[in-house]
């Protein structure tokens, strides 16, 4: 099975009539995902956020060299300024502007910025920051691909959910394509520009088909490792 960046580099090669002139990724965690894209797109420019003050000096020791990636080590968001942020002590990975419903976090203050660079591709994996970083993006409307994280169950108090990012990608031109993962309360979504790639499978089949899919094989999963365990 492909993993959900082979899935989004797919798509960005069967919808995109051009190779990207740049792209970019918001929740850079340690840059695994920005190498990929760095090495994919080696004629890209990356511009990757990471805010996290945990993973900032990894991220710089993991894209040394790599001319085509930019680190910009605040949030994105939809205003400028500070923002509260909470590091999972445990999973950085999991760090968020929103606190965890169950983790004990520290509270600490990150810069902030609305997106301002006109990007071909955007990559959000900002732990339910997605939508306030989407309202923020000054040129949206020439994005041609989005893969976004979404959840369809709250982890963290107050953040949007799934039918909210839809909504409003949809109320802004944007429509889904496809799901690139699986999973029961998060998983990931893209989301193509209507005026690039006019889909003739309704949004609402797709999700239907989605979640069967993930029963199905959640189930099975279940039932083998019970099998597994007697």
């Amino acid at each position: 099975m492909k993993t959900n960046f082979e899935n989004f580099i797919d798509s960005i090669n069967k919808y995109l009539p051009y190779t990207p002139k740049t792209i970019v990724e918001a929740g850079g965690n340690n840059c695994e995902h920005t190498i990929k894209f760095s090495e994919t797109f080696p004629k890209s420019d990356i511009h990757t956020f990471e805010c996290n003050p945990h993973n900032i000096e990894q991220c710089k020791k993991n894209i040394l060299g790599r001319d085509n990636i930019t680190l910009h080590t605040h949030a994105l968001s939809d205003k400028n300024g500070k923002i509260k942020f909470y590091p999972m002590p445990e999973n950085q990975a999991a760090s968020s502007a929103f606190k965890h419903i169950t983790a004990s976090q520290e509270c600490i203050e990150v810069d902030c910025s609305t997106l301002d660079i006109e990007a071909d591709v955007i990559w959000l994996d900002a732990e339910g920051s997605e939508l306030s970083i989407l309202k923020g993006a000054q040129n949206l409307s020439n994005t041609k691909l989005i893969h976004t994280e979404v959840h369809f169950k709250a982890a963290f108090k107050r953040q949007p959910l799934y039918k909210d990012v839809k909504k409003y990608l949809n109320n802004n031109g944007f429509s889904l394509l496809r799901f690139s993962s699986l999973g029961r309360n998060a998983t990931d979504a893209i989301f193509v520009n209507d005026s690039t790639y006019r889909r003739k499978t309704p949004q609402i089949v797709t999700e239907v088909l989605y979640f069967l899919k993930e029963r199905l094989i959640g189930h099975t999963r279940g039932l083998l490792l019970r099998l597994h365990l007697k």
